[in-house]
């Protein structure tokens, strides 16, 4: 990982909810972990498709943002290609190519998903 992307983890919170054994409710602030998703891929999609993807799904978010208050330059901080078991449906233990999608601020995620579902010729 590169120094860019490590100062902008630093920044990054998770907050992760409980109950302890004794019925206590807990809330643990895990710092350091950036939003991301999958998204599955065709077996047609190559490591040389990843840096187009980025640059085409960062400018769709860049341009779908209602607001940029936070001042981000990158909405994609990453695209990486991942083989992962698929749980829809029965797959055996066939494992399938999913990209990992690292986004610079969590809103990004909601925007991404409704790109990807709803209109997915969007982006491409």
């Amino acid at each position: 990982m590169n120094d860019s992307l490590c100062s902008v983890f630093l920044f990054y919170l998770c907050r992760m909810f409980g109950v302890t054994e004794e019925g206590h409710s807990v809330c643990c602030h895990v710092h350091g972990f950036p939003p991301y998703f999958y998204v599955s891929l065709p077996e047609s999609f190559q490591p040389m498709h990843c840096g187009e993807f980025k640059a085409a799904l960062n400018k769709a978010l860049l341009g779908d943002l209602k607001s940029n208050r936070e001042g981000i330059s990158e909405a994609v901080l990453a695209v990486d290609i991942v083989y992962k078991l698929n749980i829809y449906g029965y797959h055996s233990d066939t494992k399938t190519p999913f990209a990992k999608i690292l986004l610079a601020i969590p809103r990004c995620v909601l925007y991404s998903f409704n790109m990807w579902f709803l209109s997915y010729s969007y982006i491409f």
